[in-house]
């Protein structure tokens, strides 16, 4: 072959082999294109919020007649953190409606957050147990914590933290916010040991944490109960969170009270100082919605919140608490009607059957 031919044939080879480079070059720059599309779509996507639910709402009354007609079984497994919503309705706004769904978003977002920050610094536990006293539970409480604080501003209420065993119960629930977890979910308002404990366990709950509620006569608070470990949890604090023994919860009674002013039998009577059940829980936000109606003067209201209250837990004090109010009710009744004052319709089925 003439060197003029073994020329022609390279520059075709050549040239052959630059298209298969442009065809390449081209089918990569497409994909990259595509590859880059479908990013920014998906990172576009991601940025969208979830469209919100539907508002959802349930009066008080409304929850009352349905648990009316219900058994017991299924009034004690309504979700806490919706009963305590519920029970926290008309008190300072007798025409109020929450939306349960925007409330539940919230708590999702409380929970999707601190699983995620919690898995993202777990190295730390790792890296020094002896800081969390060779606890994983313990690094977890601390977490969800200082996730609830820094992150959603979950805090107590400042007003209230200057008095809180000091202050009477009109002062103390002034604002019945407070006194329900709508008062810490909101960065404006704050809880109280009411309320925190109550909001804490049901983030802690989606996490698949095994919280338990305690009461003492004064105060809640959480106990996390696992085959291997159990110790008590104080979330009503300023920041972060404490382990005390049961032994701390009496003396703050004491301190409130005066002196000690229950036996053990007492103790085991009203239940203090052990994990309550699913009714003794649910009882506890008839009980904050109880005290706010009777700081109110609204002791008719009162005395029915008691009677489901009393249903859900009949403690010796439930029990007095019941009489109480139901006494006063009927005296009040007595003098509207000494002075022909209507009477406003209260329905008795509103206690729970």
């Amino acid at each position: 072959m003439s060197r003029k031919s073994r020329g022609a044939t390279a520059k075709r080879r050549t040239n052959a082999w630059r298209r298969k480079a442009l065809v390449i070059v081209g089918i990569a720059i497409g994909l990259v294109a595509v590859v880059g599309g479908s990013r920014q779509s998906s990172t576009a996507a991601s940025s969208v919020e979830k469209p919100k639910s539907p508002p959802r709402t349930m009066s008080y009354r409304e929850m009352i007649e349905r648990w009316g007609k219900a058994p017991l079984k299924e009034v004690i497994h309504q979700d806490m953190a919706e009963l305590n919503l519920i029970c926290s309705q008309g008190l300072d706004d007798e025409n109020e409606l929450l939306d349960l769904n925007d409330y539940s978003e919230r708590i999702e977002r409380y929970a999707k957050r601190t699983r995620s920050e919690t898995t993202r610094y777990r190295y730390k536990f790792q890296k020094n147990p002896k800081e969390y006293d060779y606890s994983e539970a313990k690094y977890r409480m601390i977490m969800m914590s200082t996730i609830l604080y820094e992150d959603f501003d979950v805090h107590y209420n400042k007003a209230q933290r200057t008095n809180c065993l000091t202050a009477s119960n009109t002062e103390f629930l002034a604002d019945s916010r407070t006194a329900f977890i709508r008062g810490p979910m909101d960065p404006n308002i704050g809880g109280n040991c009411g309320s925190l404990p109550i909001l804490y366990a049901a983030v802690g709950r989606r996490l698949g944490y095994p919280l338990k509620i305690v009461c003492s006569q004064y105060h809640v608070y959480l106990r996390w109960v696992s085959p291997g470990e159990e110790f008590n949890v104080e979330v009503a604090t300023e920041k972060g969170v404490n382990f005390y023994d049961d032994d701390h919860y009496r003396q703050i009674d004491r301190r409130i009270n005066g002196a000690e002013n229950y036996s053990v039998e007492q103790e085991k009577e009203e239940g203090f100082f052990r994990t309550l059940t699913a009714s003794e829980e649910a009882s506890i936000a008839f009980r904050q919605r109880t005290q706010c109606l009777a700081t109110r003067g609204r002791l008719r209201e009162a005395s029915l919140a008691a009677g489901a209250m009393t249903r859900l837990s009949p403690t010796p004090a439930n029990q007095k608490a019941l009489a109480g109010f139901t006494l006063a009710a009927v005296h009040e009744l007595d003098e509207m009607a000494k002075h022909a004052v209507a009477v406003p319709d209260q329905n008795a089925s509103l206690i729970l059957p």
